[in-house]
């Protein structure tokens, strides 16, 4: 009874906050502007000649070649429209990172079907970039490509902290929309949003508040920073998180990963490794404790690294979360245990009508993770000849978890016994 309030808490709290957000919605007097000129010069006069009170910026179908970053200064109410015929265009020979910077206060920003295209060798944050002193509400972006194979910079960066007032102070960001996306051959990651302020001392504040990531392609990441190639990744306190239906070819690190969430949902999405090794789902908690209310549903995960995993890090924990009918396969070697799905520091979790097929050594391990249940799951790791347990309880914290109504595969075959094994001082998990 336990785990089934838990569940259905979650949902309950997720169905409430992720409401439909209204965004840039032009009114009926707002004046068009139409870009005269392919040049980034050209985008910046378009941009200022919008009033406080909007613009819908238009761009003829071409390519606008940049030699400088445009910048959304202070605006509101701005949509910038390419009808997926417009490239921005950074040429190899140009060191330039970021296309369009948002500095100051934006909101109600809306970007669509415009084609990202970045040749050059240059490192900084991302073509569509908000710096640490743009606070940022409702913030669309929609049918647009990005490449950018040689750059050490994201496709978008979004960045809550700040480090210029002499505080540690961050921003908020908040109700954003990025659907309908191609992202592909890119140095770093596809989207990061980040508050990295409790790494300053920071006191926890959920400044990213309301994300919504729908409908996106990813292929070919992390060309240029191996640890960093992630499709999604959000990280410092976040809340109000839905990550649905987006599909993920060659990531590096990570497809889609979440860092000190809360009320968040990661469901029909998929993962999968052709070349590249990396993991599937990653969420920690990097022992600040506030990690909670998460539901992944209806994922489609094949990897070469763990295609789920669940990290809290010393001290810290992750609570009240939710796995149910996913497919979690991994095709790591039988000599490595990187396939191996990991509940790290997790409690009062729901683990239920998932497959996991694995070349790891288990398929399933706890590691100092308690009050967990598993329940009529598919799991195997008869891809490892060596015949291991399916399931591994590790370490004197790892108690309370309940194995019920599993079917289990070894290389040997289906198994009804010696299907899991405690070590090291776990205690207590009932198989």
């Amino acid at each position: 009874m336990l785990f089934s309030r838990l569940g259905l808490r979650g949902f309950v709290l997720l169905a409430a906050s992720l409401l439909l957000i209204p965004f840039a919605v032009p009114a009926a007097d707002t004046p068009t502007i139409t870009v005269n000129g392919f040049t980034s010069a050209a985008v910046q006069a378009a941009i200022n000649r919008a009033p406080a009170s909007g613009a819908r910026i238009v761009f003829p179908a071409g390519r606008y070649v940049f030699s400088n970053t445009c910048t959304l200064a202070n605006k509101r109410n701005l949509i910038l429209s390419g009808a997926g015929k417009a490239e921005f265009y950074v040429p190899a020979g140009k060191a330039i990172c970021h296309m369009l910077n948002a500095v100051g206060p934006v909101s109600r920003i809306h970007l669509t079907g415009i084609l990202f295209t970045n040749l050059s060798s240059a490192k900084g944050q991302g073509m569509i970039f908000s710096n640490e002193h743009a606070p940022v509400d409702r913030y669309e972006i929609d049918h647009c490509t990005f490449t950018a194979p040689r750059l050490n910079g994201n496709a978008i960066k979004l960045n809550a902290q700040s480090y210029g007032t002499g505080k540690n102070v961050s921003v908020p960001i908040k109700n954003v929309f990025i659907h309908h996306n191609t992202f592909k051959s890119l140095g770093r990651m596809g989207i990061e949003i980040q508050n990295h302020g409790w790494e300053r001392s920071e006191a926890v504040t959920w400044q990213i508040d309301g994300v919504r990531i729908e409908d996106n392609a990813f292929s070919d990441l992390g060309r240029i920073d191996k640890k960093n190639g992630m499709a999604i990744s959000i990280s410092g306190p976040n809340q109000a998180i839905v990550i649905r239906r987006n599909r993920v070819t060659d990531a590096t690190y990570a497809a889609y990963e979440l860092v000190g969430s809360q009320n968040a949902e990661v469901s029909d999405n998929v993962a999968k490794a052709v070349k590249n090794t990396f993991s599937g789902i990653s969420v920690s908690d990097n022992g600040h404790k506030i990690t909670t209310l998460l539901r992944f549903t209806r994922n489609k995960i094949t990897v070469k690294g763990s295609p789920f995993q669940l990290y809290a890090g010393n001290g810290g924990t992750i609570t009240n979360w939710v796995a149910t009918n996913n497919t979690f396969v991994s095709s790591t070697p039988s000599s490595a245990d990187d396939g191996t799905i990991r509940v790290q520091g997790a409690s009062g979790g729901r683990f239920a009508d998932n497959v996991v097929r694995t070349g790891a050594y288990n398929a399933l391990l706890f590691d100092n993770a308690f009050h967990n249940l598993v329940t009529k799951n598919q799991l195997s790791n008869a891809g490892n000849p060596k015949n291991y347990e399916v399931v591994s309880f590790q370490n004197g914290n790892t108690y309370g978890n309940v194995l019920q109504a599993n079917v289990y595969q070894k290389a040997s075959g289906l198994v009804s016994s010696d299907y899991a094994k405690q070590h090291n001082g776990a205690h207590d998990n009932r198989f």
